[in-house]
């Protein structure tokens, strides 16, 4: 069988070399293709957008099956025009993608029928967008309506960031079109998880979940983009929550489409919120993600044509899909202007290098010259994912990082912390775990920073007159904090962030100082950036767990003082502190087994008796400590 693939991307790579692996597939095209799939297929020099001449193109050469990549041919209508010329085409028709091509009709379709999302607003005029927005409380999450590449979502932490980002939307039209309308949405907290499922226009069959990196920088730092990495699949959206969001939103919004008359076949991608009320949608991607794909495809175990004829056929009734062990990372490697400008004939080296299975998919390279003499140049943006599996996220890290390395161009820029929220300390030293592991994150250089001596005013006036030294802005920030005053310890804190971003000491403690203001929102997001740069410090995690449960949020609540736990030496009061977070959430076993295993460590002291204390009022059915 004859088979093309349109795009020019990592995700079509693999989509390519996934196909090849199926006996049916004799040849495969890919329009307009890349670097490396024309190492492997026939690249066709036919923009994805043109879908006149990709459907000519499929007729004349005897095309038996056109798979699309991207969202904007689909948007364009290419299923459409395939369909006309009866040549069989994987993906929705532009009615069904509309519900990644409209953010407004995919939040009116889900308000409809019931499916869980956050609350939005929605307007085509600055005006009464921006009055919405001075009369509401931050956060916003601002979106351009329709297709943006990737970049038409803006969190804003205040009024003056959503109107800009609404300015640059409705006013400046950065967004052409796309941005003439917007969605100004609810602001929801939890993890994000992505849920990708195989639809025949009636079924679903969901994919392994799979977490992804939009940030360029490592800690969610930087700027959006395209993705940079993704893991599959994540430990805490496991077979049961995979169900859940399988009941609650993959196939109601699959069986709404159908009764809207926009029969929905193809890949249907739900960009998740894992919140303490249960998955919510955050966005509808109507095919593969990139680089989601390149994760995915690698566990895949059925023969991937199988599954999208059975597609085609309206055969998913029953079907199940075989996966492999393990798991799957992928790092995308950049340009070094990426994401605002792309790279351009630069050499590509070492990919001759690499161990065996490590998986290098395509995206920004072309094949230079030809013959004994091709190379491999760069020639864009998101250069490579390199890939590769392991039995654990772990394994699979350390593998693609050890050849990620090998890969040399010039300006290369790659985030090394890809999965690292899913790596135990024992499999990050890979060695067998003490009861009490040590933290395996990097060294804290604001940790080592002794106290202060001086009086404030000195204090003040050399972190100043320091030109960004940080061990005079930490120790300002510390003595503002003993002292009390609270708003000058928070501002200090921030410069600190500053001068030392890749520190999660700093981000904690600036998180710490902002929680004794009653700055939640904004002691959380310090918080968080501490947990992207160091998963496995106690206190943070101890932080975290405690903000977590006082909004309600159970599952992310305890994993964090779990995590905590494990993380290292854990003093009685985070094993106190933990106990009483299960016993509100009513979990008295687990409670009183927590207390049982502290007690078991103290020889004596004060938190013997208050222990002992706790354990007896659980004992008596107390529903409270």
């Amino acid at each position: 069988m004859k088979v093309l693939v349109v795009g020019n991307g990592a995700r079509e790579h693999a989509l390519v070399w996934k196909l090849l692996l199926s006996p049916q597939v004799s040849d495969v095209y890919v329009a307009p293709g890349n670097g490396g799939t024309a190492l492997i297929a026939r690249n066709v020099g036919i923009k994805p957008t043109d879908v006149k001449a990709l459907a000519d193109f499929a007729a004349a050469e005897g095309i038996r099956l056109v798979v699309v990549g991207p969202e904007a041919p689909l948007a364009a209508g290419l299923v459409d025009e395939l369909q006309q010329a009866k040549i069989p085409a994987f993906g929705p028709t532009r009615a069904a993608a509309e519900l990644e091509s409209s953010k407004i009709f995919a939040h009116r379709l889900m308000a409809a029928y019931g499916i869980p999302c956050p609350r939005a607003e929605y307007f085509d005029d600055f005006g009464a967008a921006r009055r919405y927005v001075e009369t509401h409380d931050p956060p916003f999450v601002v979106k351009a309506d329709g297709l943006a590449a990737g970049k038409g979502t803006v969190v804003a932490a205040d009024r003056a960031e959503a109107v800009h980002a609404l300015e640059r939307m409705m006013v400046e039209g950065v967004f052409g079109a796309a941005g003439e309308r917007v969605l100004i949405q609810e602001f929801l907290t939890g993890r994000e998880v992505s849920l990708l499922a195989f639809c025949d226009g009636e079924r679903v069959v969901p994919m392994l979940p799979a977490c992804d990196y939009k940030r360029l920088l490592d800690g969610d730092r930087g700027p959006n983009t395209g993705g940079m990495g993704a893991y599959c699949p994540p430990s805490f959206f496991g077979p049961a929550e995979v169900e859940l969001a399988t009941r609650t939103i993959l196939r109601p919004t699959v069986e709404a489409m159908a009764r809207k008359g926009r029969p929905f076949v193809g890949v249907l991608y739900a960009g998740l919120m894992v919140t303490a009320d249960g998955p919510k949608v955050l966005e509808f991607n109507v095919r593969f993600g990139d680089p989601e794909a390149q994760v995915i495809l690698p566990l895949l175990r059925s023969d991937l044509l199988d599954v999208i004829l059975a597609c085609l056929d309206g055969r998913l009734a029953g079907a199940k899909l075989d996966w492999e062990a393990g798991a799957c990372v992928g790092v995308v490697m950049a340009g070094a202007g990426y994401p605002d400008a792309p790279s351009r004939d630069i050499p590509v080296e070492g990919l001759d290098q690499l161990e065996d299975g490590i998986l290098v998919f395509h995206a920004g390279t072309r094949l230079a010259d030809s013959g004994d003499n091709a190379r491999i140049v760069t020639d864009g943006g998101r250069i490579l994912t390199v890939v590769a599996r392991g039995s654990t996220v772990a394994e699979a890290r350390r593998r693609v990082y050890r050849n990620v390395e090998r890969i040399r161009f010039a300006g290369a820029q790659f985030r090394r912390d890809i999965g690292l929220r899913e790596v135990r300390p024992e499999e990050a030293t890979g060695e067998t775990a003490a009861p009490h592991p040590s933290n395996p994150g990097p060294p804290s250089r604001v940790a080592r920073i002794p106290p202060a001596e001086g009086s404030l005013p000195d204090l003040e006036a050399r972190a100043q007159g320091s030109q960004g030294d940080l061990a005079a802005w930490v120790q300002l920030a510390d003595a503002c904090a003993r002292a009390g005053l609270l708003e000058k310890a928070a501002s200090a804190w921030a410069v600190v962030t500053q001068l030392a971003p890749n520190d999660a000491r700093a981000f904690h403690n600036w998180g710490a100082v902002l929680l004794r203001l009653g700055r939640v929102r904004e002691a959380r997001a310090a918080f968080d950036q501490a947990f992207a740069l160091n998963p496995w410090d106690p206190d943070v995690n101890r932080a975290l767990g405690v903000l977590y449960a006082a909004d309600g949020e159970e599952g992310l609540a305890v994993e964090h003082f779990r995590r905590a736990l494990r993380a290292g030496a854990a003093s009685p009061d985070l094993y106190i502190d933990f106990a009483d977070i299960l016993v509100r959430f009513g979990r008295l076993a687990e409670a009183g087994k927590i207390l049982q295993e502290v007690l078991a460590r103290l020889e004596a002291g004060p938190y013997r008796a208050e222990v002992e204390a706790r354990l007896r009022k659980l004992a008596a059915g107390g529903s409270s400590l």
